[in-house]
């Protein structure tokens, strides 16, 4: 979500903000709030959407297209990233696959494994490879479900 911050004595350009902050300076006229609000629309249209993870200590945000998969560990789902990282978050995963649902690219594979269905490398008669090299086990039903989903021309 797009931020303004309101300068005047106090110059909040010089502190180091993400990129969705932005500065207006007081007074606020109205042309600059116009200016201001349509910038703020232009952005939240072309801003990638994000998704929060935590874990014990950390707060990430990334993209849909960053999760390869996520399997269930005790109170805890570890969450398999593209870069290599696993990051464990307190939650379970019926409640990720809520927050994740509207992306329309990941699946749950059983009670215990949810997947992005953009990251398949190939799908075997009772198997699934992801690309990262795990395999996990694939019922007819599901294969069938993820080829609809994920577009059978896209998967091997």
């Amino acid at each position: 979500v797009p931020i303004y911050m309101c300068c005047s004595a106090l110059d909040y350009r010089q502190e180091n903000f993400p990129e969705n902050v932005f500065f207006m300076d007081k007074p606020i006229r109205n042309e600059h709030l116009i200016a201001s609000l349509d910038k703020a629309y232009e952005w939240k249209q072309s801003a990638v959407p994000r998704i929060e993870l935590r874990d014990e200590t950390e707060t990430y945000y990334i993209t849909a297209e960053d999760i390869l998969y996520g399997i269930v560990n005790g109170k805890h789902v570890k969450v398999h990233l593209a870069d290599g990282r696993k990051i464990n978050v307190a939650s379970g995963l019926e409640n990720l696959y809520g927050q994740w649902a509207h992306h329309q690219v990941f699946f749950i594979l059983s009670t215990k494994v949810i997947i992005n269905t953009s990251h398949i490398e190939r799908m075997g008669l009772l198997k699934l490879y992801m690309k990262d090299g795990t395999a996990f086990s694939l019922s007819p039903a599901s294969k069938k479900s993820i080829r609809q989903m994920a577009n059978a021309s896209t998967l091997p």
